[in-house]
């Protein structure tokens, strides 16, 4: 299990029974490291799970050219939608996406805000297709993702 599948209650329960002989080996498993990033989160979960990135990208919604520099690194967004879509796209779990929204600075999905609960609905139930996110989105009146580039 690695450090992105263990809640922060497992990690606190680990930390209160490590000693100080046992904290570096904590630290290197249940840690972040400095450079992780949400780039590299998604990268190797789309890696790991056998997908495209190209296929990715489509499913998203947002640009070629700007997904693929949202996925390498050499952009980040500002805007918490173009994640969300790029989460979204690669299937990744809601406690992934939580954990890359945290990665880069944005606030966690939370299913006491209505247009959270729709999105956290459609990744429950499989769907990577933003296109469809959004056609839940709109039917009942809540703001669709916005894709458009940076």
């Amino acid at each position: 299990m690695n450090i992105h599948e263990k809640s922060t209650t497992e990690l606190d329960k680990i930390l209160n029974q490590t000693d100080t002989i046992g904290l570096d080996a904590y630290l290197s498993e249940n840690t972040l490291k400095k450079h992780e990033t949400a780039a590299e989160l998604l990268s190797a979960h789309i890696e790991t799970t056998g997908q495209k990135k190209k296929d990715v990208i489509a499913r998203s919604c947002i640009s070629e050219q700007y997904g693929y520099q949202l996925l390498n690194g050499s952009k980040k967004t500002t805007d918490r939608d173009k994640l969300l879509g790029l989460c979204i796209a690669a299937g990744l779990s809601i406690k992934q996406t939580d954990r890359a929204l945290k990665m880069s600075e944005f606030s966690p999905l939370y299913s006491k805000i209505d247009r959270d609960a729709v999105i956290m609905l459609c990744m429950n139930h499989g769907i990577q297709s933003v296109i469809k996110v959004n056609e839940e989105l709109d039917k009942r009146g809540i703001k669709i993702l916005n894709l458009n580039a940076d």
